[in-house]
């Protein structure tokens, strides 16, 4: 969602004139977003760039043609990126933002578990000592046509652990395969951490949990 709670998916429209359109469910979504581009771009994060405002609610942004995917490589050193950007104004990182609202028409065992991992991470009181994208997988980086890479849809940027960018990525590449969920999260951490030396593994694997 654009906004916290909002429950509403943004709109993408692309147009001809070397831009494209974003809406947004509400005005101060829309101005959030805006002040987060700013904030990535003034940080040096390859993100596209804030044009201007099309009406309260839409967006006008920077546009980029595509062309192939990027590497796990080049997709943590955007996160470098960003997890170095200033903090100040966003919020603390929610790790079930999504998963809340589709917990009631879930059965009874997936909510006893969501509840268990809520616990689990209360207790852990981790600090929110980095800008996080809040929601990192490989659909939120793109190559463009000359081979840079960028990274989109700062929506749900909060303040958190890197490692919590860290573990979704790895939980995302352990689904994209058929087999055992344990090895094949335990696999792709590996391969996440062994790129992020300076992480912790213990709570990548619990944002990957």
């Amino acid at each position: 969602a654009s906004n916290p709670g909002a429950g509403m998916r943004d709109q993408t429209t692309w147009v001809s004139d070397g831009a494209f359109l974003k809406r947004y469910p509400t005005t101060a979504a829309a101005s959030t977003a805006w002040n987060r581009g700013l904030s990535a771009a003034e940080a040096g994060v390859p993100t596209p760039a804030v044009h201007g405002r099309v009406g309260p609610t839409v967006l006008s942004f920077e546009r980029v043609d595509t062309l192939g995917k990027a590497s796990l490589a080049e997709m943590i050193s955007l996160l470098v990126h960003l997890h170095g950007m200033p903090k100040g104004g966003l919020i603390r990182f929610d790790p079930f933002l999504r998963i809340r609202p589709r917990i009631a028409a879930a059965p009874a065992q997936v909510g006893l578990l969501v509840e268990e991992l809520a616990a689990r991470d209360a207790a852990l009181r981790w600090q929110e000592v980095a800008a996080i994208h809040g929601d990192f997988h490989p659909g939120q980086v793109i190559r463009d046509t000359v081979g840079k890479v960028w990274l989109i849809d700062l929506d749900d940027m909060a303040a958190g652990p890197p490692e919590a960018d860290l573990g979704n990525v790895a939980a995302w590449l352990s689904t994209q395969t058929a087999g055992q969920l344990s090895g094949l999260a335990e696999g792709a951490l590996a391969q996440v951490l062994a790129l992020s030396p300076g992480s912790n593994p213990a709570l990548a694997a619990h944002f990957c949990a």
